[in-house]
C-alpha cells in the first residue's frame, strides 16, 4: 500500500510550520514505514506536538522525532523507566531504532481518541483506578529523579491489557516536581469532565 498521499496530508497539517522541508518529513515517515513487518491497512497516523508523527499499528506504537535532541531526551529518560519495577501504570518503550530516530511503544488507546461514552466511563466509573494509576506513576517519576512535565489527559491512555498509563515524555526534566504534575492532572480532569458533561447535556437535548 502507497502511504506517500497520507505523508504528505500530515506534512501539510501538522509540520511544515515546524522544518519547512517537507519532502524530509515524507522520506522519513516512509523509511520508518517500511521497516513494520505487520503494516496492515488500519495504519493510524497521529502528531506529538509537532515534534513527532506516531505510527500506530496491530501492537505497536512508532514514534518518529524529527530532531535528534528530542530523541536523545526521550530516550534518556524511558530509559530509566526501564529499570524501574512499575509495570501497570507507565508505558516503557519496546526498542529503539537509532538510525531513523524512533521509539517503539506497546500501542495504547489514548483519551483524546476514545468516544464521549469512555472518556465519561473513565472519568466516573473508573476515577479511582485513574486517579491510582496517575499517582503511582507519577510517584515512580519522582523517585527515578523525573517529573513529567505534561500529565494532562491527553496523555493518559489505556493498554490492551486494560491499564491505564501515563505515556509522552517529550516535556519531562530531571527536576521532580510531584505536586506540580499531580496539579496538571487534577486541573485537566476537572475541565475535561465538566465539558464532556456538558456535551452529553446537549447531546440529550436533541
Amino acid at each position: 500500500m502507497n502511504y506517500s498521499h497520507i505523508c504528505h496530508q500530515l506534512a501539510i497539517k501538522y509540520m511544515y510550520e515546524y522544518f519547512g522541508d517537507e519532502e524530509y518529513y515524507i522520506q522519513k515517515v516512509l523509511n520508518v514505514l517500511s521497516t513494520i513487518t505487520d503494516l496492515n491497512k488500519n495504519i493510524k497516523f497521529y502528531s506529538s506536538n509537532g515534534m513527532s508523527v506516531v505510527i500506530v499499528n496491530n501492537k505497536s506504537a512508532y514514534q518518529v522525532y524529527f530532531k535528534e535532541f528530542t530523541y536523545n531526551k526521550v530516550k534518556n529518560y524511558s530509559n530509566l523507566l526501564k529499570e524501574c519495577n512499575e509495570t501497570y501504570s507507565l508505558i516503557k518503550p519496546i526498542k529503539y531504532l537509532d538510525n531513523l530516530k524512533t521509539i517503539v511503544w506497546p500501542r495504547i488507546r489514548p483519551f483524546n481518541i476514545m468516544n464521549i461514552d469512555e472518556q465519561y466511563n473513565l472519568l466516573t466509573k473508573n476515577k479511582n483506578k485513574l486517579f491510582n494509576s496517575i499517582q503511582t506513576a507519577l510517584k515512580t517519576l519522582e523517585l527515578k529523579g523525573m517529573s513529567h512535565g505534561d500529565s494532562r489527559l491527553d496523555n493518559i491512555g489505556i493498554t490492551t491489557d486494560n491499564n491505564i498509563v501515563l505515556f509522552d515524555y517529550d516535556g519531562s526534566s530531571m527536576r521532580p516536581d510531584y505536586n506540580e504534575d499531580l496539579c496538571k492532572f487534577q486541573k485537566s480532569y476537572t475541565f475535561n469532565l465538566s465539558t464532556i458533561k456538558e456535551q452529553i447535556k446537549l447531546l440529550n437535548v436533541y
